[in-house]
């Protein structure tokens, strides 16, 4: 039960933080004549979140190594819950976009830290993944939810976009309460909360963790690898969400109120990666534990088949989507291809986030924590892209141009399933994990 609570909890931070990131969606145009300034703007209201939410691994991660785990993430869904209600309230468009950055901050704490605290509580790891894969779905879901939330409110309240922060503030508010009730899960910050030999080395020892995730995205290959795969395909996934409410209502006749239609696949597809992990994860520890002394890929063999699956589902997909809005064909077949991307990129992101957390056990927000920061910034810059794009190239083309660019990706993941070992063997950091002794492993 002490496992289920904490799970839970995290759950719930987890889909409030990636909640916030398009809660805005559907009252852009309500909210830019609000302020007088271009609807060009409006998309300033998803980069300035998500640039915080890059920026936030950055004091999270080392926050949750060092203070704790429950401080950390608390620390990190008041700063969201607080800036979400302060955007009710926004007394002109700098400030709003000011709230913004600051609730992305805050939202990041959970994304980078549940990781660890899935690590802390279930050593084996089949049952790490199981947790890690719910997470992911979570994740892809609550923007979906947002999305759907903010079109709903607005077509109802056309000029009420405050509804909006509101709903979001009051979940918010809702997990900060529910995470002030969570156990710390780091037996490193239990044991040492007493040690005065411990508190007189934590001064020394900031710095170096401040500047952890920083050193591991360029001098660990697995670090640099896994955000380099992960950084691309959730550009890849980005354009392709933002492209959808324009396919509906320009290629399909979508009004306001059944553009909702389009997003819900997204969340069908993440569900379904979530129940095929859950149900294959068994049968992967098998597959790894019985090549334990034949190969030493066993950690590829346990995490990687997934992701490989699901990359060339994300490449049938985009093509498959991209000849249906050429043709013009009916919108169930495109939604069924939503779905399809929506299992492939939820089953890659799980495979290699689960792959780099079971490499670095007892640094996993710091590991982790380069690939929020990085394809956060990538998603902002790209938010000014996908007008320009759609425009000039249209959905047919965008689509297809997507479908290329995942291409060269499917390969690399696959590589992955052999590269493996030299990546790991070549990673400083990863390889001092190892050798630890298992008994003091198991402890963390």
């Amino acid at each position: 039960m002490y496992a289920v609570f904490v799970v839970l909890i995290v759950y719930l931070a987890a889909f409030v933080s990636t909640f916030g990131a398009s809660i805005a969606v559907g009252g852009g145009d309500g909210i830019t004549a609000t302020f007088e300034v271009p609807e060009s703007q409006k998309s300033f209201l998803v980069s300035t979140y998500l640039m915080g939410c890059g920026l936030g691994p950055l004091l999270f991660s080392p926050l949750s190594e060092r203070c704790g785990r429950k401080w950390s993430i608390a620390a990190g869904v008041l700063f969201m819950a607080t800036f979400t209600t302060a955007c009710t309230k926004a007394p002109n468009w700098g400030a709003l976009l000011a709230f913004r950055f600051l609730a992305g901050l805050g939202s990041s704490a959970t994304l980078c830290t549940s990781n660890g605290i899935f690590a802390d509580i279930a050593p084996s790891p089949a049952i790490r993944g199981i947790m890690n894969c719910w997470t992911m779905v979570l994740t892809a879901l609550g923007p979906l939810m947002a999305a759907i939330t903010s079109i709903s409110v607005i077509s109802r309240w056309p000029d009420r976009w405050d509804i909006c922060f509101l709903i979001n503030a009051g979940i918010a508010w809702l997990a900060f309460l529910a995470v002030l009730s969570l156990p710390e899960t780091s037996a490193k910050v239990v044991s040492a909360a007493s040690s005065i030999e411990s508190q007189s080395m934590k001064k020394e020892e900031t710095w170096s963790r401040i500047v952890l995730p920083l050193r591991m995205i360029f001098m660990e290959p697995i670090v640099t690898t896994s955000t380099l795969f992960l950084s691309l395909l959730y550009s890849i996934f980005f354009l392709f969400f933002q492209l959808l409410p324009r396919i509906g209502s320009d290629v399909y006749g979508f009004g306001t109120d059944r553009q909702v239609i389009v997003f819900v696949p997204i969340a069908i597809g993440a569900i379904l990666a979530g129940l095929i992990i859950t149900i294959l994860e068994p049968a992967l520890q098998a597959l790894s534990e019985a090549n334990r002394y034949k190969s030493d890929r066993q950690q590829e063999l346990r995490r990687l088949p997934p992701a490989c699956i699901g990359s060339f589902l994300v490449i049938i997909s985009l093509f498959v989507v991209g000849y249906v809005v050429a043709s013009r064909a009916h919108y169930m077949y495109m939604l069924v291809g939503e779905a399809v991307f929506s299992l492939g990129m939820v089953l890659i992101f799980m495979g290699l986030t689960n792959y780099v957390a079971d490499s670095y056990k007892t640094a996993i927000a710091s590991a982790i924590a380069p690939t929020w920061i990085v394809r956060n910034f990538l998603a902002a810059g790209l938010s000014f892209a996908a007008a320009p794009l759609y425009s000039h190239l249209g959905a047919q083309w965008e689509l297809y141009l997507l479908g290329f660019l995942s291409l060269p990706f499917a390969g690399l993941i696959c590589g992955t399933l052999y590269a493996g070992p030299w990546l790991r063997e070549h990673s400083e950091i990863c390889q001092s994990i190892i050798k630890v002794p298992v008994e003091q492993e198991l402890k963390v």
